[in-house]
């Protein structure tokens, strides 16, 4: 338990490689409770976890893996995410996450089974929780083998209360209850301020400069990408912050 602030600052280069687990908890943080984490950015990092059999119960976020009455809010995620995942935590239980976004890629990990493989721009599932203030325009994307539980906000979610969350109308999603809450929006709308409803742009967000037109944090400022020659075949995509390159393999991280 306790309080991490971030003081605005941004985390870069973390690597989380798991090839063979069926229990774990992995983010920026694994696991919080009774906590409150604020103030942070995520970008320029990668968590890929694989399961070693369909029944692991696995949980990864950018920020925080598994959360139980926690606090998370002025964070985001420009991590690439490919597990049990949401943008910023992976599974939430009565918790609140607010004032958040998400821009990283989030695939959902197709070893495990349909009652275990939700991906969330977000959160990947969230239980007796609240999420407000929030958007997501990173790709979702469901595994080959299961493709249900995937939303933009939140892969799934249970007795939580959802408002003013947004979303890119692109993004792929099958989470239809969820899309009913959130707030789809073309790439004009996303750019404008007035789109987003209950976002304190006086104390909290501003709009972004042309290299990221969207709103972004104060405390954290405007995300930074780092753009390296590409030297590897990937699965697909261009290697743009709006079309990732598609990562099948851990060879290809």
């Amino acid at each position: 338990s306790g309080i991490f602030d971030g003081n605005g600052y941004i985390i870069s280069g973390l690597k989380v490689n798991i090839t063979d687990s069926d229990k774990t908890n992995v983010g920026l943080f694994g696991y919080i409770r009774n906590s409150i984490v604020k103030n942070l950015g995520m970008t320029n990092s990668n968590i890929y976890i694989k399961s070693s059999q369909s029944s692991g119960y696995i949980r990864a976020g950018g920020i925080v893996g598994y959360v139980r009455d926690s606090m998370i809010y002025r964070c985001y995620n420009s991590t690439d995410i490919y597990s049990r995942a949401g943008g910023i935590v992976g599974e939430l239980v009565n918790g609140i996450v607010y004032d958040c976004y998400n821009n990283g890629y989030i695939k959902a990990n197709e070893y495990l089974d349909y009652s275990k493989a939700e991906a969330g721009g977000i959160l990947g599932v969230g239980y007796d929780s609240e999420i407000k203030y929030c958007y997501n325009v990173g790709n979702v994307v469901g595994s080959s083998v299961i493709d249900k539980s995937i939303g933009t906000i939140s892969g799934a979610i249970y007795r939580c209360y959802m408002t003013d969350c947004y979303y890119w109308d692109k993004i792929h999603f099958i989470n239809q209850s969820e899309e009913m809450i959130a707030v789809s929006c073309t790439w004009d709308s996303m750019m404008r301020k007035e789109t987003f409803n209950g976002f304190d742009f006086e104390n909290t967000w501003t709009m972004g400069d042309k290299t990221y037109p969207f709103p972004v944090l104060k405390i954290t400022g405007i995300p930074e990408f780092k753009n390296e020659e590409n030297t590897v075949e990937f699965a697909g995509g261009k290697g743009t912050l709006f079309d990732p390159y598609k990562i099948l393999t851990k060879e290809q991280l």
